[in-house]
């Protein structure tokens, strides 16, 4: 089983597995998005409306990932689990794949692609 440990909670993985790797790869994310036309077509007080709820909805959202980050590999310890870190080998093995599949999307998705991960990283970074 390869997912957040949330899904874990969710599905009692400690009913037929004991042990469970931390290798931060599936960090919990929602993304909404809006069609641009429509977004538009709104009033200037919808629109403003709109983005500040969207801004809390944002705040409210990484706080959430970052709780089920931290409570959902907890859980999984104490319902009888094994939490134990992954070996540097295997984290650097991760993360090449992650980036050639980044990089394959990016392909295919075109300028586009790249404008939407180039904000995601900005984003993350702070910027």
């Amino acid at each position: 089983m390869f997912t957040a440990a949330g899904t874990g909670v969710t599905t009692k993985a400690w009913d037929y597995t004991r042990f469970v790797y931390d290798t931060q790869a599936w960090v919990p994310k929602n993304i909404a998005f809006v069609n641009e036309k429509a977004f538009q077509a709104l009033s200037e007080p919808v629109k403003k409306a709109l983005l500040e709820q969207a801004a809390i909805a944002e705040k409210r959202g990484w706080e959430m990932s970052e709780a089920e980050n931290v409570n959902g590999p907890k859980q999984l310890v104490q319902n009888g689990m094994t939490l134990a870190p992954i070996t540097p080998q295997f984290a650097t093995e991760l993360k090449k794949i992650g980036d050639q599949m980044l990089d394959d999307w990016v392909k295919k998705a075109g300028p586009e692609g790249k404008k939407i991960t180039d904000a995601y990283y900005s984003k993350l970074k702070g910027n």
